[in-house]
């Protein structure tokens, strides 16, 4: 099966002027799974911007720990990746009250997920040749293509 992987970047801290985050949404999403019975069985998130994403894609979360930055932007060098299976893509207006003040992204996709697969450190990401952006929800372009280990790991977790 032809698979995409979709990432989607969370910052360690919130944004300090009140405006809308990766990281409140992120924190919404745990909050919202605390409450189920057997846990972790709801997660949703918005597609990037070009809603490419479709049922069976992949899906990961890059929590930065609040760890290394360096270079121009202060690109994120640390932090942990969640992974899920995307099991539905829903039409914008299925999307949750709480994001309509993220303003810019009302057209954007939303992604059912399952509960998380597994986990990867960013040096293990690095390491299966994965190059990475910490700006939005965006898809991967390297490291992801049919026989890369990436690849490889999650088919034989599905």
């Amino acid at each position: 099966m032809s698979r995409s992987l979709t990432y989607s970047a969370i910052p360690f801290k919130f944004k300090n002027n009140g405006k809308p985050c990766s990281r409140t949404d992120f924190n919404e999403q745990k909050q919202r799974n605390s409450f189920i019975l057997h846990g972790d069985e709801f997660w949703c998130w918005d597609d990037a911007p070009s809603n490419k994403s479709k049922p069976g894609d992949i899906f990961a979360f890059w929590e930065h720990d609040g760890g290394e930055c360096f270079g121009p932007g202060h690109s994120w060098q640390s932090g942990r990746f969640i992974f899920h299976v995307i099991t539905d893509v829903k039409p914008s207006s299925e999307r949750l009250p709480s994001w309509s003040k993220n303003v810019g992204q009302g057209t954007r996709n939303v992604l059912e997920l399952s509960k998380p697969i597994f986990e990867k450190s960013y040096t293990e990401m690095i390491q299966c040749g994965v190059k990475l952006t910490n700006r939005g929800t965006t898809y991967c372009r390297a490291g992801f293509n049919e026989g890369d280990p990436l690849r490889r790991e999650i088919e034989s977790k599905l």
